[in-house]
């Protein structure tokens, strides 16, 4: 795979993430407005009592929604469901992306890079995190061999073309 190639594949990894992120806070809304009690919904109360001994006299509170209110949530759930089926199909796609870059990763000869690459663009660290990870404390040098690897992968690739 070309670097020009990779980069594309970077930015679509993390926009899937991102996206991903985006439909899971859609349906902890959705899920959050079907759970909230509705000023609409009817209740009744009815005494009873246990069907064997002791029969110990109690009250049940019974819950329903009027047939609008019910038909709403209904829709509500039939949208959760597809949105979970849509964050599962970006789970897959997500999948497929970390293991053509981690192929593409594997290829690069330097480990400390492979280290690097790895840790910036499948997992989404931070240079400091980074830093940490490959035993140095400055963010600053694992952003600057980053650079230096990726201008000689440019170079290489331009005059290839």
């Amino acid at each position: 795979m070309k670097w020009h190639q990779f980069k594309h594949q970077l930015s679509q990894l993390s926009d899937l993430k991102r996206e991903i992120k985006l439909l899971e806070q859609q349906v902890s809304d959705l899920k959050e407005q079907l759970y909230t009690p509705d000023k609409q919904s009817l209740s009744d109360t009815v005494k009873g009592s246990q069907a064997e001994y002791p029969y110990c006299s109690r009250t049940l509170i019974i819950v329903g929604d009027i047939p609008e209110v019910a038909n709403s949530k209904a829709r509500i759930r039939k949208a959760i469901a597809e949105m979970v089926t849509q964050i599962w199909s970006l789970r897959e796609r997500c999948v497929e992306e970390v293991k053509r870059l981690t192929e593409w990763i594997f290829g690069v000869d330097d480990s400390q890079i492979r280290q690097i690459l790895t840790l910036r663009y499948i997992k989404g660290e931070s240079f400091q995190q980074i830093a940490f990870a490959i035993g140095e404390s400055d963010e600053s040098y694992p952003r600057r061999k980053l650079r230096d690897f990726l201008k000689v992968a440019e170079n290489a690739e331009s005059k290839v073309r």
